[in-house]
């Protein structure tokens, strides 16, 4: 009948059409947050003195540097010593940084840490309501899942009324595949706004995960200041157009040759406040004797300071080794990125590919 291969076109116009959507908003909301998203590294001792340690993913959500996540990254409360809490913002690869607790919630699975002051404004998340999302809902979650980078993927919200018995309030079940690592991570709406937390996954079943809804936080949202709203992008037109305005600006230098102990200064200028983003490449060690060769490693640091930055800290070198990603935020005018040969021997070759966004950078 022709009705019904009529009908089935435009099913399949519509399925492309909405994919084609939920790819545009992935996009968007990948570009605009990954510089809100914390890779969590966790290490303490416990009561008999054995060395633990983990990871999880949180979000910025605030510009003084509040970060949400889950409570389960950290140890149980007075069961610990010596613990230290790191996190990278933007990338796994990128500098490391002391944070420290500022509350835990008494009920459900949420805390909130804090990062250090480091001289700029930090990037945070658009925070919206429960309500925003129903069963059907398409939704993306971000996060730094077992050893990769920062990821994002997609999903539905399948129910709103998940029974968890450590929590009297609701949680939500998701297709979204979350793995070890997402835990804290931001679950977003297809407005880009923050309306859940990545929590847990049924190990027995496939596409059954869960989401803490965003609501649940709002007793630990209330000490930061955060930015509230209904949407982050309008629609696929504007989340296009976002999309140009923070395509990052890229700029090989090099390649360079330093001789150990050598450091080799790199000036960039911004016109507006944003992150930097430096990537060591095609690291080649140059031994001056044959015999020499393997008996240290190459390796490289990196610092990137504003011009107002002091030398010593906030501004502290990032080790990357023979290759690696260093992020860091500046303030609007002059920087420097500073690459650093620390080893003994090698001289060592390579290139630095640096990324701004487009709206910072002065051409």
């Amino acid at each position: 009948m022709w009705w019904k291969r009529a009908f089935l076109a435009l099913a399949l116009i519509m399925g492309s059409y909405e994919v084609a959507l939920a790819q545009d908003a992935g996009s968007c909301i990948f570009r605009l947050s990954r510089s809100s998203l914390v890779d969590v590294r966790v290490s303490y001792q416990d009561a008999s003195g054995q060395q633990i340690s983990g990871t999880g993913t949180g979000f910025i959500v605030s510009p003084a540097g509040h970060v949400v996540t889950n409570s389960h990254v950290l140890p149980e409360q007075g069961t610990f010593q010596n613990l230290s809490i790191m996190g990278a913002v933007g990338s796994r690869h990128a500098q490391a940084l002391p944070m420290s607790i500022v509350d835990r919630s008494t009920v459900g699975d949420l805390a909130l840490l804090m990062l250090p002051n480091m001289g700029a404004a930090w990037a945070p998340v658009v925070i919206g309501q429960a309500s925003m999302v129903t069963p059907g809902s398409p939704v993306f979650a971000m996060g730094f899942p077992l050893d990769a980078d920062v990821s994002i993927v997609d999903g539905r919200i399948s129910s709103l009324n998940a029974t968890i018995p450590s929590d009297p309030r609701a949680w939500w079940q998701t297709s979204v595949p979350l793995n070890p690592g997402n835990s804290g991570g931001p679950v977003f709406n297809a407005q880009g706004v923050v309306v859940a937390i990545a929590v847990a996954r049924r190990r027995d079943a496939q596409a059954f995960n869960f989401v803490i809804p965003v609501d649940h936080a709002n007793t630990l949202l209330a000490l930061a200041p955060v930015t509230r709203g209904e949407q982050a992008f309008n629609n696929a037109s504007d989340c296009r157009r976002m999309r140009e305005r923070i395509t990052a600006h890229e700029q090989v230098f090099g390649p360079f040759n330093l001789r150990p102990g050598e450091a080799r200064n790199i000036p960039v200028r911004l016109s507006q406040e944003g992150a930097v983003d430096v990537t060591i490449e095609r690291v080649e060690p140059q031994w001056a004797r044959e015999e020499d060769r393997g008996r240290e490693p190459p390796g490289l640091a990196v610092r990137i300071c504003s011009a107002e930055m002091s030398v010593d800290s906030p501004c502290p070198h990032s080790q990357v080794g023979q290759e690696g990603v260093v992020r860091r935020r500046l303030p609007a005018g002059p920087g420097t990125i500073t690459v650093f040969n620390f080893t003994t021997n090698p001289q060592l070759a390579f290139t630095a590919r640096v990324e701004m966004p487009n709206s910072a950078a002065e051409q």
